[in-house]
Protein backbone atom coordinates (compact mmCIF):
# COMPACT_ATOMS: atom_id res chain seq x y z
CA UNK A 1 0.00 0.00 0.00
CA UNK A 2 2.78 2.44 0.88
CA UNK A 3 4.52 1.61 -2.37
CA UNK A 4 1.40 2.66 -4.27
CA UNK A 5 1.33 6.01 -2.47
CA UNK A 6 4.97 6.64 -3.37
CA UNK A 7 4.28 5.63 -6.98
CA UNK A 8 1.44 8.16 -7.11
CA UNK A 9 4.02 10.71 -5.95
CA UNK A 10 6.22 9.73 -8.90
CA UNK A 11 3.37 10.03 -11.40
CA UNK A 12 2.06 13.31 -10.00
CA UNK A 13 5.43 15.04 -9.50
CA UNK A 14 5.51 16.78 -12.91
CA UNK A 15 1.87 17.84 -12.61
CA UNK A 16 2.46 19.30 -9.16
CA UNK A 17 5.56 21.11 -10.39
CA UNK A 18 3.65 22.61 -13.31
CA UNK A 19 0.79 23.68 -11.04
CA UNK A 20 3.29 25.27 -8.68
CA UNK A 21 4.94 27.04 -11.60
CA UNK A 22 1.61 28.54 -12.69
CA UNK A 23 1.37 30.25 -9.30
CA UNK A 24 5.01 31.22 -8.73
CA UNK A 25 6.22 31.82 -12.32
CA UNK A 26 9.65 30.32 -11.71
CA UNK A 27 12.26 29.35 -14.26
CA UNK A 28 10.87 26.36 -16.25
CA UNK A 29 14.27 24.64 -16.25
CA UNK A 30 14.52 24.75 -12.46
CA UNK A 31 10.95 23.47 -12.12
CA UNK A 32 11.78 20.64 -14.55
CA UNK A 33 14.91 19.70 -12.59
CA UNK A 34 13.08 19.79 -9.25
CA UNK A 35 10.37 17.60 -10.74
CA UNK A 36 13.03 15.16 -11.96
CA UNK A 37 14.65 14.91 -8.55
CA UNK A 38 11.37 14.51 -6.65
CA UNK A 39 10.02 12.02 -9.20
CA UNK A 40 13.20 9.94 -9.11
CA UNK A 41 13.21 9.69 -5.33
CA UNK A 42 9.49 8.88 -5.27
CA UNK A 43 10.01 6.12 -7.84
CA UNK A 44 12.95 4.59 -5.99
CA UNK A 45 11.06 4.88 -2.69
CA UNK A 46 8.06 3.09 -4.18
CA UNK A 47 10.27 0.22 -5.36
CA UNK A 48 12.02 0.05 -1.98
CA UNK A 49 8.66 -0.04 -0.16
CA UNK A 50 7.38 -2.72 -2.54
CA UNK A 51 10.45 -4.80 -1.75
CA UNK A 52 9.77 -4.44 1.98
CA UNK A 53 6.13 -5.43 1.49
CA UNK A 54 7.13 -8.56 -0.46
CA UNK A 55 9.71 -9.53 2.18
CA UNK A 56 7.17 -8.98 4.94
CA UNK A 57 4.77 -11.28 3.12
CA UNK A 58 7.51 -13.90 2.87
CA UNK A 59 8.35 -13.80 6.58
CA UNK A 60 4.69 -14.29 7.48
CA UNK A 61 5.33 -17.90 6.46
CA UNK A 62 8.27 -18.25 8.90
CA UNK A 63 6.32 -19.97 11.66
CA UNK A 64 9.15 -20.40 14.17
CA UNK A 65 10.56 -16.87 13.61
CA UNK A 66 14.19 -17.89 13.13
CA UNK A 67 14.56 -16.11 9.77
CA UNK A 68 15.15 -19.33 7.83
CA UNK A 69 12.73 -21.71 6.19
CA UNK A 70 12.79 -25.37 7.07
CA UNK A 71 11.19 -28.04 4.93
CA UNK A 72 8.11 -28.01 7.17
CA UNK A 73 7.63 -24.28 6.60
CA UNK A 74 7.92 -24.53 2.82
CA UNK A 75 4.25 -24.57 1.93
CA UNK A 76 3.15 -23.76 -1.64
CA UNK A 77 2.29 -20.22 -0.48
CA UNK A 78 5.74 -19.84 1.10
CA UNK A 79 7.40 -21.08 -2.08
CA UNK A 80 5.40 -18.58 -4.12
CA UNK A 81 6.33 -15.74 -1.76
CA UNK A 82 9.99 -16.76 -1.88
CA UNK A 83 9.86 -16.86 -5.68
CA UNK A 84 8.56 -13.26 -5.71
CA UNK A 85 11.43 -12.15 -3.47
CA UNK A 86 14.28 -13.80 -5.37
CA UNK A 87 13.12 -13.58 -8.98
CA UNK A 88 12.62 -9.86 -9.52
CA UNK A 89 15.90 -8.21 -10.48
CA UNK A 90 14.04 -5.09 -11.63
CA UNK A 91 13.74 -3.91 -8.05
CA UNK A 92 17.50 -4.17 -7.65
CA UNK A 93 18.17 -2.06 -10.74
CA UNK A 94 15.55 0.59 -9.92
CA UNK A 95 18.11 3.22 -8.83
CA UNK A 96 19.68 2.97 -12.29
CA UNK A 97 16.62 2.49 -14.47
CA UNK A 98 14.73 5.12 -12.49
CA UNK A 99 16.83 7.92 -13.98
CA UNK A 100 15.80 7.45 -17.64
CA UNK A 101 12.24 6.47 -16.69
CA UNK A 102 11.81 9.64 -14.64
CA UNK A 103 13.39 11.77 -17.36
CA UNK A 104 11.11 10.31 -20.04
CA UNK A 105 7.93 10.62 -17.94
CA UNK A 106 8.69 14.18 -16.84
CA UNK A 107 9.69 15.13 -20.39
CA UNK A 108 6.42 13.79 -21.78
CA UNK A 109 4.34 15.70 -19.22
CA UNK A 110 6.27 18.97 -19.58
CA UNK A 111 6.42 18.68 -23.36
CA UNK A 112 2.69 18.04 -23.63
CA UNK A 113 1.94 20.93 -21.29
CA UNK A 114 4.10 23.39 -23.23
CA UNK A 115 2.73 22.18 -26.56
CA UNK A 116 -0.84 22.69 -25.34
CA UNK A 117 0.13 26.10 -23.98
CA UNK A 118 1.61 27.05 -27.35
CA UNK A 119 -1.52 25.86 -29.19
CA UNK A 120 -3.73 27.77 -26.77
CA UNK A 121 -1.76 30.99 -27.23
CA UNK A 122 -1.86 30.64 -31.02
CA UNK A 123 -5.59 29.87 -31.04
CA UNK A 124 -6.35 32.61 -28.53
CA UNK A 125 -4.34 35.12 -30.58
CA UNK A 126 -6.15 34.07 -33.80
CA UNK A 127 -9.56 34.57 -32.19
CA UNK A 128 -8.48 37.91 -30.75
CA UNK A 129 -7.16 39.09 -34.14
CA UNK A 130 -10.31 38.02 -35.98
CA UNK A 131 -12.57 39.74 -33.45
CA UNK A 132 -10.55 42.97 -33.76
CA UNK A 133 -10.65 42.88 -37.58
CA UNK A 134 -14.45 42.98 -37.61
CA UNK A 135 -14.48 46.35 -35.89
CA UNK A 136 -11.67 47.93 -37.87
Amino acid sequence: MNSQVAFVGFVSAPFLALALNLKLRLNPVSIFLCSLVFGYFALVASVWMLDLEIQKELYLHDTNGDGTFSSEEMTPEAKEAMERVVSDTGRQFAPFTGIPITFIWTGIVFGTFHLLKLIYKKYHRTIKDSSNSRFA
